[in-house]
């Protein structure tokens, strides 16, 4: 089943949510602003004195995942990242390889290329697990209101990448973020691109203090959450 078309710049918009899985002029940059340097990642790589769990919402093409993997790599750390992301609609092996072709450096990383590997051999119509040196990406495939359920583990660190509350607003309700909030363990942050009020008041539900962050590139605004 088809799940992407690719518009301008090769950017890939759902089928299902009818939204793109990232900013047309920036991608691979946005992400970055947005998940990695938004939740303060490198410094607190930098500083591990033990494992780190974080919780995406969406793994969509994979990209922010491998931006992580790829960041948390360098810090050559004794510990492991423990990623896990909810997907309701799995993208196959091709599209997903079709939209990472667009970033050339990200596509050549040795990192990426065993993810592909892994990924091609894998059954998406149950959990996936894919292991890469000290980095576990746990993909929970289905209703993200149900497979959080099978989480226990605290989570450090949260990616609200859902697409937009308008687009998927089950993504965005009570049944998720209670979710969110058991799983968040003390200190925990959380970003997203979106500073709509239903996200503000969904994170307060959740526990989060949240404030305003200057967005990426024409974006105004983007959100990022405590823990409190």
């Amino acid at each position: 089943m088809k799940n992407i078309t690719l518009e301008v710049s090769d950017t890939p918009r759902s089928l299902h949510f009818d939204d793109i899985y990232y900013n047309v002029d920036g991608g691979l940059a946005e992400k970055y602003y947005v998940f990695i340097d938004g939740n303060n990642l490198p410094q607190r790589f930098e500083k591990l004195e033990k494992n780190f769990n974080l919780l995406e919402l969406g793994f969509g093409t994979g990209l922010s995942f491998l931006l992580t993997a790829i960041e948390f790599n360098k810090f050559d750390s004794k510990y492991e990242l423990n990623f896990t992301s909810t997907e309701l609609y799995p993208l196959s092996f091709e599209e997903i390889d079709l939209a990472l072709k667009k970033w050339d450096d990200l596509y050549s990383n040795k990192i990426t290329k065993e993810f592909l590997m892994q990924y091609k051999q894998k059954e998406l119509i149950k959990d996936i697990k894919i292991k890469l040196n000290n980095v576990n990406l746990h993909i929970l495939v289905g209703d993200a209101r149900e497979t959080l359920k099978s989480i226990n583990e605290k989570q450090n660190c949260f990616y609200l990448d859902g697409f937009a509350p308008s687009k998927n607003p089950i993504m965005w309700g009570e049944e998720v973020f209670s979710q969110v909030k058991r799983l968040s363990a003390e200190n925990s942050t959380a970003t997203t691109y979106s500073v709509s009020r239903l996200v503000k008041d969904i994170l307060t539900f959740a526990g989060f203090d949240y404030s305003k962050r200057k967005g990426f590139g024409k974006k105004r605004e983007m959100i990022i959450g405590i823990k409190k």
